[in-house]
């Protein structure tokens, strides 16, 4: 041991380096940290030990050296017979967790030099494959400890022994949905049968600019979902059951088609299996019947099919996805459907929910659900972006499938081809799908995945997905706007003929083999985006920094903003989402403030915000006062209810109403609004009201009104009048002083003209008690002989 000590203490290398608990790795010329994880550990056993050779029996990943078996448990192994070596795992800087082994891979500056200096330490064996690298077999136990085999790399790295030196790692790196390079509906590299670079739904350039389906719920109505699939069980949204088994959505045994929609939807993104188009997207899995081991629904009625579409919609469902059909035309399903596209996500005018039907696989005409013109008729395309076909050979496809004149595709399934024709609207990937399974042995496939799902059941959750990424970015989009999107963006595939102007397709050119086209899932988003980023901010920029922003920005934008006067500078935020801009120069004008976004979509130029800056014009051409009885100046009746308008300044965000003695207002006198209601009990006169325009410290004006109070008939005598009016907890009614003498009869009705109060009297003082009364517009009626006397009353507790 001694040229290694010596060594070590030329070096002054003494003890580990750690910075805050953290152990750097100085070798190969760049430093790598690492922090101690006390919770996982690797463990080295001696090869003829009896826990090596149970080691070699129960765990077939256990690594192989030259001397041990290793393994990895979650505690530090109790000192018993045959350990060799164990250390704490250790995380990387990016999170991956490392364990140093007993064997260190180097590069040595001299050969000799170097072995020299570890003899009693380990042994030195060549690179099996590498030439000149070499590995030393730790041997020495006072070396075998996690932080003292970094150290040891250091040292000898330093002491340039060695140009190239460290541990040999068994590292747990995690990974990233290890069955997604065969998901080539999201990114097809051509590794599937018949496979064409690019002949996918370009979801990945949709995820780049922030779309994942964050916020939207899909309900799949089909025969269940796996509940405790761990590629789901993350994503999904409470279920029901229609079959009156109350299995909350999860499928009976082998029913695995819902497990396997539901994956392409919504599959979490995880280091489990696969990942769903719209990852960040709920489930809500509907069980609408149960599937025989034949592959048909068991007594499934109508009624069923509509009481599914009828919990989507109570459940919340933004979309839904049905991947079935091919009944009769059913009026009980087909009223299902349109009370889920008008009422769905709270109605969004009579265009709520989207819906979409697979179109069949038959290689006919398409099935009579999805016909149905309130849906989304989903078509599969092939891997080498075709309408997936049937073989053109009767012997070669299944029964009710017709032959293809043009044979099969090249995904090499004969049997089957898609539906096609009128009333088609988009195709979606539906071969050689790879999507979850139900766990285990009771899917389709033994395991928790199918790498082989197909038809334009596949291809219709596909295409729900794509709209799930589209509302995630626009949420405020009606059904039929995101179908519009969808259609209107989609992939012209080659060879598919389509054409212009066809009836009942209004969303560009349509294709008798391939509807609007192949899906494309980056365009649809960008077009979503684009129709709801605008430009935010005050509408008047009087003095200072005044912030102005786009909403709803894709990823990774850079925003470009300008003004087309000088009057109004950018002073910071060119760039981002924010921006400031300043008056310059006392400039009062108008302005334009633009801003042209470029992210993942392109360049998009947003409609312009216009804005005054400076002082606004106020003079009498922009007073307009509104009344019952005409302009300035108005007429009132005394005891009645006008209403008022002051139209002061266009950028006032306040009013305040100034009103002589006498005058009342229904309401407050300072308000938002530029209305008011006013009642007055003054004798006839000539007054003066006055309104106050406000926009916080920018500018305080004031217009005044004249009010000409006239009486309602006494010839200039005081009028009968109730007050107060608003009244609280009661109505004082005064008369003339000739009232007096006859017996005077009170009425209050309610705005239907119902009485709800009636008094008759010779008192000379009338009080009305309200408190029992509701708030609200009410009549009352006073009648002395045959004079009739009507006031408007407002009570307002």
């Amino acid at each position: 041991m001694k040229g290694i000590f010596a060594t070590l203490l030329l070096l002054g290398v003494n003890l580990p380096t750690t910075i805050a608990q953290n152990i750097q790795l100085r070798s190969n010329g760049f430093v790598s940290e690492f922090k101690p994880i006390d919770t996982l550990h690797y463990t080295e056993y001696n090869m003829a030990s009896k826990s090596a050779l149970d080691i070699k029996r129960q765990d077939p990943t256990a690594l192989i050296h030259r001397q041990s078996f290793g393994k990895t448990t979650k505690e530090s192994p109790k000192a018993s017979d045959g350990v060799f070596y164990t250390t704490k795992y250790y995380a990387y800087s990016n999170g991956t967790l490392h364990a140093p082994t007993s064997q260190i891979f180097f590069k040595p500056v001299d050969l000799a030099k170097f072995e020299n200096e570890v003899k009693n330490i380990g042994s030195v064996e060549r690179h099996p494959f590498l030439d000149g690298y070499y590995f030393l077999n730790l041997s020495n136990k006072s070396w075998l400890t996690g932080e003292k085999i970094f150290r040891l790399c250091n040292t000898l790295f330093e002491s340039k022994l060695a140009s190239v030196i460290e541990p040999v790692f068994v590292s747990r790196i995690k990974v990233e949905n290890p069955l997604r390079p065969m998901q080539w509906n999201i990114r097809n590299n051509a590794n599937v049968l018949g496979g064409m670079i690019g002949a996918d739904m370009n979801v990945e350039n949709a995820w780049n600019v922030g779309a994942t389906g964050t916020g939207i719920r899909v309900a799949v109505i089909d025969d269940g979902v796996d509940l405790t699939h761990p590629d789901l069980v993350n994503n999904l949204l409470p279920g029901f059951d229609a079959t009156g088994n109350n299995s909350g959505g999860a499928p009976a045994a082998n029913n695995g088609h819902g497990t396997n929609c539901a994956g392409i939807i919504a599959a979490t993104d995880n280091t489990d299996g696969v990942i769903g188009v719209a990852f960040n997207a709920r489930i809500i899995p509907i069980r609408m019947a149960i599937v025989s081991p034949e592959g048909f629904f068991l007594n499934l009625t109508e009624t069923m099919k509509a009481t599914c579409f009828n919990e989507a919609v109570n459940r919340g469902a933004d979309i839904i996805s049905c991947s079935w059909g091919g009944g009769a035309a059913s009026a009980q399903l087909n009223a299902a459907i349109q009370n889920a596209v008008s009422n769905g996500r709270n109605g969004r005018g009579g265009q709520g929910c989207i819906v979409l039907f697979s179109a069949g696989n038959n290689n006919a005409s398409i099935s009579s659900e999805a016909s149905n013109q309130n849906v989304i008729a989903v078509g599969a395309s092939s891997t080498c972006d075709t309408r997936k076909r049937s073989s053109n050979n009767p012997a070669l496809v299944n029964p009710g499938v017709s032959p293809d004149p043009e044979g099969v595709s090249c995904d090499g399934e004969g049997w089957w081809g898609s539906n096609f024709g009128t009333g088609l609207d988009v195709l979606a990937p539906g071969v050689w799908i790879t999507t979850t399974d139900n766990v285990g042995a009771n899917g389709f496939v033994a395991g928790n995945f199918n790498d082989r799902f197909n038809g334009t059941s596949a291809a219709c959750p596909n295409a729900a997905a794509v709209v799930a990424l589209i509302l995630s970015v626009n949420p405020n989009l009606t059904g039929v706007q995101a179908r519009d999107i969808l259609e209107q963006t989609c992939f012209k595939i080659p060879n598919g003929n389509f054409q212009a102007n066809v009836a009942g397709q209004p969303n560009g050119t349509w294709s008798n083999q391939a509807g609007h086209g192949r899906l494309n899932a980056a365009a649809a988003v960008c077009r979503a985006f684009e129709t709801s980023m605008s430009i935010i901010g005050p509408s008047l920029v009087c003095s200072g920094n005044n912030s102005f922003s786009v909403l709803n920005l894709p990823a990774g934008s850079n925003v470009a903003w300008t003004s087309n006067t000088a009057g109004l500078q950018l002073t910071s935020g060119q760039g981002t989402a924010s921006a400031i801009f300043a008056r310059q120069n006392n400039f009062n004008g108008q302005a334009l403030i633009t801003a042209a976004n470029n992210s993942g979509c392109g360049s998009i130029n947003l409609p312009p915000l216009s804005v005054w800056v400076g002082n606004p014009p106020a003079d009498n051409s922009t007073l307009i006062w509104t009344g019952v009885r005409g302009t300035n100046p108005v007429t009132l009746n005394a005891g009645s209810i006008n209403q008022y308008q002051c139209d002061f300044v266009p950028y006032a965000d306040s009013y305040t109403w100034i009103l002589p003695r006498g005058f009342v207002a229904v309401g407050s006198t300072t308000t938002p609004s530029r209305f008011i209601s006013i009642t007055t009990t003054n004798q006839i006169g000539t007054y003066n009201i006055f309104c106050r325009a406000n926009n916080g410290a920018c500018f305080s004006w004031t217009r005044s009104l004249t009010v000409n109070v006239v009486s309602s008939g006494g010839g200039g005598q005081q009028m009968r009048i109730a007050f107060p009016n608003p009244a609280n907890n009661s109505i004082s009614v005064k008369l003339k002083e000739e009232d007096n003498k006859e017996q005077t009869e009170v009425s209050l009705f309610n705005k239907n003209m119902e009485r709800i109060y009636y008094i008759r009297t010779e008192e000379k003082d009338i009080s009305i008690s309200t408190t029992n009364i509701l708030p609200g517009l009410y009549y009352l009626n006073i009648v002395i002989g045959k004079d009739i006397t009507q006031q408007q009353i407002v009570i307002s507790h």
